[in-house]
């Protein structure tokens, strides 16, 4: 049996500030060579004889200055040896995820000529870490935004009984019906407690809905059940759409498998956690067929009460956050067609427009709002 070769041992620290929707994560920049002044995480080389998780622990205390902190600190996975991940030489890397609420003070201090908070947008940016970070990072934003994306839309849901009226999003039944669409497959993205998809299927429809919280989930198969639904016809699905988006567009093979469909509804997918949601969109629109529709459904504005009374959610909506409208920014139908980025060689828009709609608050008081409605036709060539 041949002999195992040993390889140096080292961690990384990847530690994001939630910073309540505008993430940042801590890097160094590296004061000596390999990769001299680019950024980097936290880390280093394992002493003998130590644990990797009080390595990490000292390697983030070394070089920026965080030490005595309860951090929570969990293994996002090993890297290498093999692979050239360090020039100089085959080392295994294991990466450690933490999260904080805003940015920490650090100072730069052993290896590090500099450390600070870096938007997550610009780290992830291609060729922007040293080593094989980029990657890394990936990884750990993948965990992050999942635990954290569930860990809110459980406990929102956890917190009150039936959040929504189990009603169908209004602009959705006239979009259906305007077009005139004939029954067939859809799949509705975040789908909540499941009133758009209940709708579809007692209109004929095959629907799939995707949510991520598991709440929720419960609360639209037992819907299914009250409605006595054919087997089959409405069907719920667990899963973090941001991480199936992400890997469908590295062209990974994904579960659960969403197959192709007729039509593809998103109604009110608007988060005030963090969300991919233009990449989520594009990525599922290729699950149209040629001939089907893309039906993208949003907040254009907020009934007068919101203002006042937060949290309170408006009748006959459903989807993320309806109530609260704690979104950063409503978009328009002319921004909704820039994000999605269909090619207009193989889409035609349909429509792109305000439609109204009129809620009622828990107080019986009525009004007109509008939501952002753009419909897509894929071509059949």
């Amino acid at each position: 049996m041949p002999k195992p070769t040993p390889f140096p041992v080292t961690v990384d620290v990847i530690l994001i500030a939630e910073c309540a929707g505008d993430p940042r994560v801590l890097l160094i920049e590296r004061a000596h060579e390999p990769f001299a002044g680019r950024h980097a995480f936290p880390g280093g080389f394992v002493d003998p004889g130590e644990v990797v998780d009080r390595a990490a622990r000292r390697e983030l205390a070394e070089e920026t200055s965080l030490e005595g902190l309860e951090i929570d600190l969990e293994q996002v996975g090993a890297y290498g040896p093999a692979g050239g991940r360090d020039p100089r030489g085959e080392t295994l890397t294991v990466a450690f995820l933490g999260v904080v609420p805003e940015p920490l003070r650090v100072l730069a201090a052993d290896d590090a000529a500099a450390a600070e908070w870096v938007p997550l947008d610009t780290a992830l940016r291609p060729g922007y870490l040293a080593f094989d970070h980029a990657r890394i990072l990936g990884d750990a934003v993948k965990r992050w935004r999942a635990a954290s994306t569930l860990s809110f839309w459980d406990a929102r849901y956890a917190a009150q009984g039936q959040m929504w009226s189990g009603a169908v999003n209004a602009s959705l039944a006239r979009a259906v019906t305007e077009l005139g669409l004939e029954p067939g497959r859809a799949l509705d993205l975040g789908s909540g407690e499941g009133g758009d998809v209940i709708w579809l299927a007692e209109h004929g429809w095959q629907a799939v809905g995707v949510e991520v919280s598991r709440v929720a989930v419960e609360r639209a198969r037992a819907a299914v059940v009250d409605r006595a639904l054919p087997e089959g016809r409405a069907i719920f699905l667990r899963a973090d759409l941001a991480d199936l988006a992400g890997r469908e567009a590295s062209r990974v093979s994904v579960e659960p498998r969403l197959g192709e469909y007729e039509l593809v509804t998103a109604s009110f997918f608007q988060s005030p956690v963090d969300l991919p949601r233009e990449v989520i969109l594009r990525e599922m629109a290729r699950r149209v067929i040629p001939g089907g529709h893309l039906v993208v459904i949003a907040h254009a504005s907020k009934p007068p009460w919101s203002h006042s009374r937060e949290g309170d959610a408006e009748t006959g909506s459903h989807g993320a956050d309806a109530g609260a409208h704690r979104h950063a920014h409503f978009p328009t139908p002319e921004e909704e067609v820039a994000a999605l980025a269909l090619d207009p060689a193989e889409w035609s828009i349909v429509t792109a427009g305000l439609w109204p709609r009129t809620v009622v608050s828990p107080d019986g008081e009525a009004a007109e709002i509008h939501d952002s409605v753009v419909i897509a036709r894929r071509l059949s060539h």
